[in-house]
């Protein structure tokens, strides 16, 4: 499997044409109230907003990680590749941001933050998960927790621990993942 590294391009221009848009917007309504123009101009306005919100806006492509039974080998661009043998890392850190693997009309990708640590080296890197390859890093991810090689601690962006990317535990859950698993929570 071979998923994006990407780094979040810089949002303060996002934001000034935004705000460009919305004072246009706002003046033309005031201008030339029930104007036909007027209405166009503020769909179009409505698109753009969308446009930007799309993750090809947010995020620029700045290598690949690809995953092997293994180990995960990170290629960025200009750079040397990278390998991390699943029997030298101490821990596997992701977080997330409300990752949805099958619900496809909430967001179509997801970028995660993973954090590659080995006892001398600490790696984090962005990566962007497409929609079709999300229940496959999912069925990877279940694999590797099974497997009990690496130690893997999830995260949501708040903080709150959470496991094959859902949070919302009852107690017994917790207790019946942590035995079946030997995972410290």
């Amino acid at each position: 499997m071979t998923l994006e590294i990407v780094k979040e391009k810089d949002k303060r221009i996002r934001k000034t044409l935004l705000s460009i848009f919305l004072i246009i917007a706002l003046i033309s309504s005031f201008s030339f109230s029930g104007n036909k123009i007027v209405f166009i101009f503020l769909i179009i306005t409505n698109l753009i907003l969308l446009t930007f919100s799309y993750d090809k806006f947010n995020f620029s492509k700045i290598g690949l990680l690809k995953v092997f039974e293994d180990k995960f080998l990170v290629e960025i661009d200009g750079e040397e590749q990278k390998e991390f043998y699943f029997n030298n890392l101490s821990l596997l850190r992701i977080e997330h941001n409300h990752f949805y693997s099958e619900n496809y009309f909430v967001r179509a990708n997801n970028d995660l933050k993973i954090t590659l640590v080995k006892p001398d080296e600490e790696f984090t890197l962005k990566v962007l998960v497409k929609k079709k390859a999300k229940l496959k890093f999912k069925n990877f991810l279940e694999k590797l927790y099974s497997s009990k090689t690496i130690q893997i601690k999830e995260y949501n962006f708040d903080g709150s621990r959470s496991f094959l990317f859902r949070s919302n535990f009852s107690y017994n859950e917790i207790q019946d993942i942590k035995k079946k698993y030997k995972l410290s929570w």
